[in-house]
C-alpha cells in the first residue's frame, strides 16, 4: 500500500534531495578536514610538490645532456689514416678469468694477423702473398682444420715470432680452426663469387682466378675487439664502426687486388691508396636518445606516487584510531568518505601534475612540446585515477598491527611498480607481451593493464614517444650533410591509431626466436585502449573500495550483507518505526522476555513489549538481541533480549559487570553494530530500517578519544558541525555553546595533541554535542 500511496514520488524526490546534501555537507567537511591535515603538516605537503618537480628536472636534464649539440667541425674529426702497409695488430690476451677476462697481453704470444680462404685458388694466393709481402709476414698453408689445435704455433710459421698468414682450404675450415684457436688471430678474409653485382647470395670460390664479381668477407674478433681500444691501438672503432684492424685489413687487401689487376706499377697501386676515417663526418649531432620513451613513465610514477600512496597511510590510520568508526556511528556515507580523499588526492596531483608539465615544457622534452596537451593530460589524469582507486582498494582491506603497517604496504606496492614500469621500458616487456605469435599473452594484455596500471603507463608513453621521435634526414642545404629531422606531432586524432611499430628477431630469454635473418612486424594495440582500460579499472577498483568498506568493516561499523547493493531499502530508506517488530514482540508479550531480570528492568521491558511506552520516551530498544559466531559450539550471545525506553531530557545509564553485555549493547544503539534481532527507534525512527537518518539524530563520545591530534579543537567543532549538515552560523553558535560548556574555550585554537587526557575526553564531549543531537551516547 506504500508503495502506491500518491506520497511516493514526493517522499522519492525528497529522499533524494536529501540524500545529495548529506552527500554535499559530508564529502566538503571531509575534504576540509583532509586539507587541514596536510596543511599543519605542511614538509608532507611540500614534498608532494617537490618530487613531481624533481622528477620533470630529472628527465628534462637527461634529456638536454644527451640530446645536445656537438661541437664539431662540419667536415668531421680525423681519427687515423691508413694505407696498404699500415700495422694490423695481434694481441691475445689473458684468459684465466675467463676468455679475455682480464683483457692484459700475453707476452710473446703467438698470433697470427691474417688467415684467408681459399688458399687453393692461385689468384687469392697470389693477392695475399702481396699483402704479406707488404707487412713482411710468411705465407703458410693449412690442411682440413689445421696440423695443430689448442693455440700451439703451426710448425709452418717461423720460431722467431715474426708474423705468419695461414691459408685454409675454405672458410667452413677457417671458422673451425678460429674457434679451437680462440684469440690466435687478428683478422680472417674469405674470398666468395657474387653472381651479380649488389647480389646479397654469394658463393664459394672455386678455380685458380678471380671472378668478375668478387666479395671478400672480413671476420674479426669483436670480444678482444674492446680491448685493443683501451690499450690505444684502435682509434677507430665505436657503435656503428668497424675495428682499425678490418679497415688496415681491407686497405691492404684491395691494394694488393688493384696491383694484381691493375696492370700498374708496384709503387703507384700500393702507395697510391689511403683512407681516412673520420668520427660521424656528416652528422651536425650526436645519437638522439629517447629519455622519455626509456624513462618517462617511471617519471609520471613516481611525481604521482606520494599523493596517491597518503590515501593508503590517512585511511590505515583513522581506522587503526577508530576514527573511521565514530564517522560511521554518525552516519558516513561510504562513497562520500571515498569521494573525499579523491578531492583531496586531486588537489595534490593536479599542481604537482601541472608543474610536471611545465617543466617538462621548459626543459623542451618532445613528450610535452609535440604532443597535444590534451592527450598529455589525459594519460596523466587516466593513469592517476587507475593508480588511485587501487590504493583505496589497498586502503579499504589492509589492516596491521598499528598504522605504520601501512608504511610497508605503501612502499612494496609502489617498488613492485617501479621495478615493473622500468622493466617494461628498458627490457621491452611491452614488446614482449604484444608479439603475436605468443598468444595467449598478447590476449592477457588487458588483464595486466588493468591489475598494473604502470605497465600500461610505460606502453602508452612508449606509443607517444616514438611516434614524435627524429629521424635522420639530409641537411636542405646540400653537401650530403646528415641532421636529426623535425619530430612528428602527435594530435588527439591518433589517440585510435595503432601504437609502436615493432620489426625485428626479437629473443624470448635471450634466445632469437626465429631463424637468423628472418624478421616479423607487429604493433601494439591503441593509446585509447590502454586509457579506456585506465577508466574503467578506476571505477572498478573505486566501486570495490566503497562495497569492501561495507561488507568488511572490520570492526568500525555495521556489516552490510554482500548483496546489499540490489537491496532497494539500502538507497531509498524511509523514515518512521517498526511496527512489524512492534507487532512480533506484542504477540509474544511477557513471555518473550529473559526469564532472570530484575524486578524494575522487567518493568522497564514490559512497556515496551507490550506497546506502553510513554509518548515523550524518544529512545526505544525493543527485544534487543546480538551473538557472535557462525557455529553453535562457538556462539556466544552478548545481548539477550534487552528491551528499555529513555525519556526525552533524561540521562540514563546502563549497569552491569564485566561482560554483561553493556558495550555491545551499546553499539548496536549507535548503529555501529547490527543486532542479530530486535531493532533501536530514536525519535520514532528505526536504526534497522533507516540507518543514516538514525544515525544523524545521535552524538557520540566513543569509549576512546578519536581526536586528530594535528587538529585544534575548533577545527574538530566545525568539521563535525559540517559534517552534520549545520550552516557555519550554526556551527559558529554551537561552537562557543559546548565549548564553554566542558570548559575548552581558551584553549579553542590549540592542537588537540597537545592536550592532557581529561581534555581530550572534555572535547570529544564536546564533539558529540555539536549540532544538537537528540541522543548523544
Amino acid at each position: 500500500s506504500a508503495a502506491s500511496s500518491p506520497d511516493t514520488i514526493p517522499h522519492a524526490l525528497r529522499a533524494g534531495v536529501m540524500l545529495v546534501l548529506d552527500y554535499w555537507y559530508q564529502v566538503t567537511a571531509l575534504s576540509w578536514k583532509n586539507a587541514l591535515l596536510f596543511w599543519r603538516n605542511r614538509r608532507v605537503t611540500w614534498l608532494f610538490i617537490a618530487v613531481p618537480i624533481l622528477a620533470a628536472c630529472g628527465v628534462g636534464i637527461a634529456d638536454v645532456v644527451t640530446n645536445a649539440e656537438t661541437v664539431q667541425a662540419a667536415e668531421g674529426t680525423d681519427l687515423a689514416d691508413f694505407h696498404p702497409g699500415s700495422p694490423i695488430n695481434c694481441l691475445v690476451f689473458d684468459t684465466s678469468t675467463g676468455d679475455y677476462g682480464r683483457g692484459i697481453p700475453i707476452p710473446g704470444a703467438w698470433c697470427a694477423p691474417l688467415v684467408y680462404a681459399p688458399a687453393g685458388n692461385a689468384a687469392v694466393k697470389s693477392v695475399m702473398g702481396r699483402v704479406a709481402a707488404i707487412h713482411g709476414w710468411t705465407m703458410a698453408e693449412l690442411e682440413g682444420d689445421g696440423e695443430v689445435l689448442g693455440g700451439d704455433r703451426p710448425p709452418a710459421c717461423p720460431a722467431d715470432g715474426g708474423g705468419c698468414v695461414l691459408g685454409f682450404e675454405s672458410g667452413e675450415a677457417v671458422g673451425r680452426w678460429i674457434d679451437a684457436n680462440r684469440g690466435r688471430a687478428a683478422v680472417a678474409a674469405v674470398f666468395r663469387e657474387q653472381p651479380a653485382p649488389n647480389a646479397s647470395l654469394l658463393a664459394d670460390l672455386s678455380g685458380n682466378n678471380l671472378p668478375s664479381h668478387v666479395a671478400v668477407e672480413l671476420w674479426y674478433n669483436d670480444t678482444a675487439v674492446q680491448f685493443y681500444k683501451a690499450l690505444d691501438l684502435d682509434r677507430v672503432w665505436g657503435p656503428g664502426s668497424a675495428p682499425a684492424q678490418v679497415a688496415a685489413a681491407q686497405v691492404a687487401i684491395e691494394a694488393s687486388m688493384l696491383q694484381e689487376y691493375g696492370g700498374e706499377d708496384e709503387d703507384s697501386s700500393l702507395t697510391g691508396q689511403r683512407v681516412k676515417f673520420r668520427r660521424f663526418p656528416l652528422l651536425r649531432r650526436k645519437d638522439f636518445a629517447d629519455v622519455m620513451g626509456l624513462f618517462g613513465a617511471g617519471a609520471i610514477l613516481i611525481a604521482t606516487a606520494l599523493p596517491i600512496s597518503a590515501v593508503i597511510v590517512q585511511a590505515a590510520w583513522e581506522r587503526e584510531t577508530k576514527v573511521l568508526g565514530t564517522l560511521r556511528q554518525l552516519g558516513l556515507y561510504e562513497g562520500a568518505y571515498w569521494l573525499s580523499w579523491g578531492v583531496q588526492t586531486a588537489a595534490h596531483l593536479v599542481p604537482g601534475l601541472l608543474l610536471f608539465y611545465a617543466i617538462g615544457a621548459a626543459f623542451q622534452v618532445a613528450f610535452f612540446t609535440e604532443v597535444d596537451g590534451g592527450v598529455v593530460l589525459a594519460i596523466l589524469a587516466a593513469y592517476s585515477l587507475a593508480s588511485l582507486g587501487w590504493a583505496m582498494v589497498v586502503a579499504a582491506v589492509v589492516r596491521g598491527p598499528r598504522p605504520a603497517f601501512s608504511y610497508v604496504v605503501q612502499v612494496s606496492v609502489w617498488s613492485i611498480a617501479i621495478v615493473a614500469t622500468l622493466g617494461a621500458t628498458l627490457g621491452q616487456f611491452v614488446q614482449f607481451l604484444y608479439d603475436p605469435s605468443l598468444q595467449p599473452l598478447p590476449a592477457l594484455w588487458p588483464l595486466v593493464e588493468a591489475l598494473l596500471p604502470s605497465l600500461g603507463l610505460a606502453k602508452v608513453v612508449f606509443d607517444v614517444t616514438s611516434t614524435v621521435a627524429k629521424a635522420p634526414v639530409e641537411d636542405a642545404g646540400g653537401g650530403g650533410v646528415v641532421v636529426w629531422g623535425p619530430r612528428n606531432r602527435y594530435t588527439v586524432d591518433m589517440l585510435t591509431d595503432a601504437g609502436a611499430n615493432y620489426t625485428g628477431n626479437f629473443t624470448v630469454l635471450l634466445v632469437d626466436r626465429l631463424p637468423p635473418g628472418a624478421e616479423e612486424t607487429f604493433s601494439t594495440a591503441t593509446t585509447s585502449r590502454t586509457l579506456e582500460i585506465f577508466a574503467i579499472t578506476a571505477l572498478l577498483t573505486m566501486t570495490a573500495a566503497w562495497y569492501v568498506g561495507q561488507v568488511v568493516p572490520q570492526g568500525q561499523g555495521r556489516a552490510q550483507r554482500p548483496w546489499f547493493p540490489f537491496l532497494p531499502a539500502y538507497w531509498f530508506q524511509r523514515g518512521g518505526g517498526n511496527p512489524a517488530l512492534r507487532a512480533r514482540v506484542r504477540e509474544a508479550g511477557e513471555g518473550g522476555l529473559p526469564p532472570d531480570l530484575d524486578a524494575d528492568v522487567r518493568a522497564a521491558a514490559l512497556r515496551v513489549v507490550t506497546g506502553q511506552t510513554p509518548a515523550d520516551h524518544k529512545l526505544v530498544v525493543t527485544a534487543l538481541r546480538k551473538a557472535f559466531g557462525i557455529l553453535p559450539a562457538t556462539r556466544v550471545e552478548a545481548v539477550r533480549g534487552l528491551s528499555f525506553s529513555v525519556r526525552e531530557g533524561h540521562v540514563f545509564a546502563l549497569l552491569g559487570h564485566n561482560g554483561a553485555g553493556k558495550t555491545t549493547a551499546i553499539n548496536c544503539v549507535t548503529g555501529l553494530l547490527e543486532p542479530s534481532d530486535g531493532d533501536v527507534e530514536l525519535c520514532g525512527v528505526s536504526m534497522a530500517l533507516a540507518p543514516h537518518a538514525a544515525r544523524r539524530l545521535v552524538g557520540t563520545c566513543p569509549q576512546f578519544d578519536t581526536l586528530y591530534p594535528a587538529l585544534t579543537a575548533a577545527d574538530h567543532l566545525r568539521i563535525f558541525g559540517r559534517f552534520k549538515g549545520l550552516d557555519a552560523a550554526t556551527v559558529a553558535v554551537d561552537m562557543a555553546a559546548v565549548l564553554g560548556a566542558v570548559k575548552l574555550s581558551d584553549v579553542a585554537d590549540k592542537k588537540a595533541g597537545n592536550f592532557s587526557g581529561g581534555m581530550k575526553r572534555r572535547l570529544s564531549v564536546a564533539v558529540a554535542y555539536i549540532g544538537s543531537p537528540d541522543l548523544v551516547v
